[in-house]
């Protein structure tokens, strides 16, 4: 008798409080399922591919170059003396263009890694007794190009410098330049084994 009243009592008690003892065991069920299912290093979404700076030095303007992934998949196409951009991690090849009078570097297979710098150098080398074009210009940010007698960009450059070119006729036309008044054009000859030269000067706009 006295057990049967006893368990009427926890019957009652239980019966009181059953929602907040399921909200208790709930709680401690999950909490350990928080705690394990989703630590704190754990990554939901895909990263940002890293990237790196990549510098192309070469010692003529007139140089350029492409570069390629792994893939064979042409990633750009530049030219000038030093260009800087990224990349994403990964293998790449670079090659570098024929320019007359001058021997072609080799091609290279470089690595970009994570936060790494690469520096990459195009070895042009004049060859010896080709014909050489000297421009001579004031200012020396003065912008201009060269075309050949098939109305072709030749070269192109700023400032006073020198380039190889193949024997024939050539017009040199002087680009706009703010502040000063360009010279024009120049008609010119290039001779086998011959150095030429030509001189320009912008005049001042007052």
């Amino acid at each position: 008798m006295k057990m049967k009243k006893q368990y009427k009592k926890y019957y009652k008690f239980f019966k009181k409080y059953f929602y907040t003892i399921l909200l208790v065991v709930a709680i401690i069920l999950v909490i350990p399922m928080l705690r394990y299912t989703f630590p704190e290093d754990t990554v939901l979404h895909g990263a940002a591919p890293e990237i790196s700076g990549i510098t192309v030095n070469l010692p003529i303007p007139n140089g350029s170059y492409t570069v390629f992934d792994s893939q064979n998949k042409l990633i750009l196409h530049d030219r000038g003396i030093s260009n800087t951009f990224n990349l994403p991690v990964g293998v790449y090849r670079i090659e570098f263009s024929s320019l007359y009078g001058y021997s072609t570097p080799k091609k290279q297979v470089f690595t970009v890694r994570p936060s790494e710098n690469v520096t990459l150098k195009g070895d042009y080398f004049p060859i010896y007794n080709s014909p050489l074009l000297g421009v001579e210009v004031f200012p020396q940010n003065a912008p201009y190009i060269i075309f050949d007698d098939q109305n072709k960009v030749a070269a192109e450059g700023t400032g006073s410098q020198f380039f190889h070119l193949p024997p024939g006729n050539y017009k040199i036309i002087f680009q706009k330049l703010q502040d000063y008044k360009s010279p024009g054009q120049q008609q010119f000859f290039v001779a086998d084994r011959v150095v030429t030269t030509i001189n320009a000067a912008y005049g001042k706009i007052k």
